[in-house]
């Protein structure tokens, strides 16, 4: 179905603003004038071209521009000083405001992927419209700017630099080497302290794993201080909506979604610098604070920037990644700077692998959940007496998602098959009111409408028969309960490949048409459900119920230190008393 104008305005608007705050994240060597892109070409002719075709001079202070409203923003209407120190912020921004708007303009093509021809040229047309006066002025000003700082004779920037460079040099000579990651003795005695780098917004899947990974850590190391870190709380009021939009555009715009993560699967150096200088000063001033022995990052935003800052700090922290993937695993887990790369398939590993990982820095392990999930004698399939006499029970679990596919498959399961049906809508009011409204009177009371529930592993229990999106928390947890599942749906990017990671395994079944659930219903149930105990068996000898358990046995292995003190050495030996105080060393 085609996005309405209103719909296509809107993503407009939300494309702007992210290229807008994505620009004013990006690091300096990319704003650099003199890069390919900023650079006057000859038939520009000094920006004069400009002004002989657009008359630019007539009305370019007359455009609003974002420092108009937010005042910390730079303002580019006007130079305001002369030295050379500014005269280069200046060029920086220009080139910011440049690659901003050229960034809207490329962006208007996405509307090519869910919106008919005319509808994709009016918003192109609409993006030039709005931005190429933009682009014309930076063009138009750079280059006089550019003649007026090589024509001036102060050198005083390269001065400050090298200045610069030398009070760093001497700062390094003197005092307490760099924090190294190691803690006091009071932390000693307490155990070692573990980071988890989660997020709190993008799903609930990175924070299941992250609970499923606590428990055990609390259960086996009850010395061992864990803290849990929202990654994108540490980026300020950008990351922070960032994360808030993950949820929102997967639902409505997921063609959207599949752009991004190909972006950052291909370019994962560009976003690692972005989300470096986001969450730089925040994470030093936590691990200034909490002081951990490692940093488990279950989150692929965050493992390339957390490196960068440890290595640019002199801060020698183990870092332990876990993909939160099965497969189709982004090139943003990769990094060989790692300690170590926990691998939660053979796919995934063999991902690693060929991204150039060495495998001694790989360990594969199986994919944690949480420990109410982890049911050790899980009840078989019903027999199909019982089945025949109470109906199917069936629990759609990716309802939250509130996408036409699943209004779709519940209306077929409805019209062609006796099966009662139970709805997890999650913490959307609207969709559980929509739902309500749409299949509330059901005769026989077959549709029963749930909100946010605490209480997953209860209706996944009471249901025959599971009905998720290729979610790979959902789908283990549904096999750690050894459920049978059809995958309906998978988001473009992560889960493209989970769907046939079920088939292959032998996990469950796939059926992308909604109108033939119910005919996959009917064969799971066919021979007196002999499908369904295959799916069973299949699931019982391929989970592993200790996975977290084993995980989290590795990382404080590999990891923390404290753990690993050889016998007869004191605790007051095994750091330097040098970095004990925190607020003399040189984070900053």
């Amino acid at each position: 179905m085609e996005a309405t104008l209103s719909d296509n305005v809107f993503v407009f608007i939300l494309l702007s603003v992210v290229n807008t705050f994505f620009s004013l994240r990006l690091p300096e060597f990319i704003l650099d004038y003199k890069n390919w892109l900023y650079q006057e070409r000859k038939w520009e002719d000094g920006g004069k071209v400009y002004q002989r075709i657009f008359k630019v001079k007539n009305w370019k202070n007359e455009l609003p521009e974002l420092s108009d409203f937010l005042k910390p923003i730079f303002p580019r209407k006007h130079i305001t000083a002369f030295d050379e120190k500014h005269i280069q912020k200046y060029l920086l921004e220009s080139c910011r405001a440049e690659l901003t708007h050229w960034g809207i303009i490329l962006s208007s093509f996405l509307f090519g992927i869910w919106s008919g021809f005319l509808e994709t040229l009016f918003m192109i047309f609409l993006a030039l419209g709005l931005n190429l006066p933009y682009v014309i002025i930076q063009r138009y000003n750079r280059p006089r700017i550019i003649r007026f700082l090589e024509n001036s004779k102060g050198n005083r920037v390269k001065n400050n630099q090298k200045k610069g460079k030398n009070r760093m040099d001497m700062d390094k000579t003197s005092g307490c080497p760099p924090y190294k990651g190691k803690t006091t003795a009071a932390d000693h005695e307490q155990g070692g302290n573990i980071v988890f780098l989660s997020a709190e917004d993008t799903g609930q899947g990175h924070k299941s794993i992250t609970k499923a990974l606590v428990e055990q850590a609390h259960k086996r190391y009850p010395e061992v201080k864990i803290t849990v870190i929202d990654g994108f709380s540490l980026g300020g009021k950008f990351m922070d909506l960032m994360g808030r939009l993950y949820n929102p555009i997967i639902v409505n715009f997921p063609a959207l979604w599949g752009f991004f993560y190909w972006v950052a699967n291909r370019h994962p150096r560009i976003i690692n610098a972005f989300v470096t200088k986001s969450i730089e000063k925040e994470l030093i001033r936590r691990l200034k604070e909490i002081r951990p022995e490692m940093i488990v990052p279950v989150h692929a935003v965050f493992i390339g920037a957390v490196l960068n800052v440890l290595k640019r700090e002199n801060i020698n922290i183990p870092v332990i990644p876990l993909i939160a993937d099965l497969d189709n695993v982004s090139s943003m887990w990769a990094d060989e700077r790692s300690a170590y790369t926990l691998c939660p398939s053979v796919e995934s590993k063999r991902t690693m692998l060929s991204l150039g990982i060495p495998e001694e820095k790989l360990q594969l392990v199986d994919f944690p959940v949480r420990e109410d999930f982890c049911e050790p004698f899980p009840a078989a399939p019903r027999e199909s007496d019982q089945i025949a006499k109470n109906g199917v029970s069936v629990l759609l679990v990716n309802g939250s998602q509130g996408s036409k596919r699943n209004m779709s498959i519940i209306r077929n399961i409805l019209d062609r098959s006796n099966c009662r049906i139970s709805i997890l809508a999650g913490s959307k009011v609207s969709l559980k009111e929509r739902l309500e409204k749409e299949f509330g009177d059901t005769p026989g009371h077959r549709v029963q409408i749930h909100g946010f529930t605490k209480d997953m592993k209860r209706y996944m229990t009471e249901a025959d028969i599971l009905i998720v999106r290729g979610s790979p928390n959902v789908v283990m947890e549904a096999v750690n309960l050894c459920k049978p599942i059809i995958v309906v749906d998978a988001l473009r990017g992560q889960e493209e490949k989970n769907p046939e990671y079920v088939q292959h395994h032998n996990l469950g079944v796939v059926c992308m048409d909604p109108q033939k659930v119910p005919d996959v219903i009917s064969d799971l149930l066919a021979q007196n459900g002999k499908k369904l105990r295959e799916i069973y068996d299949r699931q019982l000898t391929f989970r592993n119920i200790r996975a977290a358990q084993e995980i989290v046995e590795f990382i404080v292995k590999h990891g923390c230190k404290t753990m690993q003190r050889p016998a007869g050495v004191s605790q007051s030996e095994t750091y330097d008393a040098c970095v004990l105080d925190m607020d003399k060393s040189e984070i900053h």
